[in-house]
């Protein structure tokens, strides 16, 4: 049974696994902790295509002042997407914002609603059937797309739902099956790989999200998404190769 979790409205309980069917592999379709409350954003001028052929998105203009409700609710916004609900706390917003818990709630009046006004999209799902050949390069685009619409990453989501879950070990196997059953792992070798696979998408998760790293200003994403999205082929490719 999926784990559950306490929902932010009253008198109602949310599951922290979608219902998605197995295998998902590119963990849009895996990871939604709660229901999305109506959002009040709206959106900003496109700075680049992304790969889905829309602009990224966020309610918050360029250079938008430090201490201003644009600025705290972006910074809750992604909090919300890299954690979910539950994980984040005020005094975690007004620090990644840098303002006073006192702002924030100003700004909001309860988490409920910050929530409710910085709430992240839930990126589209990954067509079933999609070859895995270049499957690789896709998975690292839609990634780097999510980072910059700020939309919610599972991959790094799932981090924290594990983590706060009451039973770990039942929340482990259901990310296995949720995020890589897709795969037939009939070997010892195809598992190694499918988990290997697993870390480098986390991994690249967590870089873009929490640590900030290949920011679009100064790194060539095309070369992020033909280099990394490499490295997530082969292994992929290896997992193919062995039932050949």
């Amino acid at each position: 049974m999926p784990t559950r979790s306490a929902c932010p409205r009253p008198g109602a309980t949310c599951s922290r696994w979608s219902t998605t069917p197995r295998g998902a592999l590119d963990p849009a379709q895996s990871t939604s902790s709660l229901p999305r409350p109506p959002s009040t954003s709206t959106s900003r001028p496109a700075f680049r295509v992304l790969s889905n052929g829309r602009p990224p998105r966020s309610p918050c203009p360029p250079g938008a002042p430090v201490g201003s409700e644009e600025h705290v609710l972006r910074e809750a916004r992604r909090l919300f997407g890299e954690r979910g609900y539950a994980a984040v706390t005020i005094r975690e917003v007004a620090r990644r914002a840098g303002v006073s818990p006192a702002l924030v709630m100003k700004i909001a009046g309860t988490k409920e609603q910050l929530y409710a006004l910085a709430t992240p999209s839930e990126p589209t799902p990954l067509p079933e059937g999609v070859p895995m050949e270049g499957l690789g390069e896709k998975l690292v685009s839609r990634m780097l797309d999510r980072r910059d619409e700020d939309t919610a990453e599972p991959w790094l989501r799932a981090l924290y739902l594990i983590q706060d879950a009451p039973d770990p070990a039942t929340a482990r196997a259901e990310f296995r099956e949720r995020f890589l059953g897709r795969f037939d792992m009939e070997t010892e070798d195809d598992r190694r790989h499918a988990d290997q696979m697993a870390c480098l998408l986390i991994g690249l998760a967590a870089g873009l999200r929490s640590f900030g790293l290949l920011e679009p200003g100064t790194t060539d994403q095309e070369a992020v998404v033909r280099e990394y999205g490499a490295l997530v082929q082969s292994l992929l490719d290896r997992m193919a190769g062995s039932r050949l």
